[in-house]
């Protein structure tokens, strides 16, 4: 009885996943959020450059036109090809009970993000945007990488990750 018991407590053990790795994925790279003081892109025409290692990066967009619609993003185009995205500045709040979280949260109207994620791990990111030909930011940033492992401490991939959160003047 008692060897039937554990027999069973195995076999739901492993339909549990207890013990067994995951599949959930992930990528060496950094994001970097560039957030305007005051919440506001002003109207104009925007050049982003990113250079990451050897790589130099070009985007641009317009404001307002480019702006995405309420909870959208808008890609932006970039040469080379790279992750960059406008998108809304989101208000979140947390509600706690018993054992459960549930977190919501709203755009703001009117604060847009600017976001790029550049895969793998450059040692320096070197960040210029303007706007109509006027530099707002000209910055040489240093990623901290933090590893991760999302399906476990002993579970595969192991990936190296970073946010670096810019505010605009």
């Amino acid at each position: 009885m008692v060897f039937a018991g554990l027999l069973m407590w195995g076999g739901l053990a492993g339909c549990w996943g207890f013990g067994d790795c995951h599949e959930v994925g992930c990528a060496d790279g950094v994001t970097v959020n560039l957030r305007p003081s005051q919440g506001v892109l002003p109207s104009g025409s925007y050049a982003f450059d990113l250079a990451a290692g050897a790589r130099t990066h070009a985007c641009s967009f317009v404001v307002p036109d480019d702006l995405p619609e309420l909870g959208t993003l808008t890609d932006v185009d970039c040469a080379p090809p790279l992750a960059v995205q406008i998108g809304p500045e989101a208000m979140c709040s947390e509600q706690r009970r018993g054992n459960s979280i549930d977190e919501a949260c709203r755009p703001v109207p009117e604060h847009f993000v600017l976001q790029a994620h550049v895969e793998g791990t450059p040692p320096t990111l070197e960040l210029r945007l303007t706007r109509d030909e006027a530099v707002l930011l000209e910055q040489v940033l240093t990623p901290s990488y933090e590893t991760t492992r999302p399906n476990g401490p002993d579970c595969g991939p192991v990936c190296q990750e970073a946010t670096l959160d810019v505010t605009l003047p």
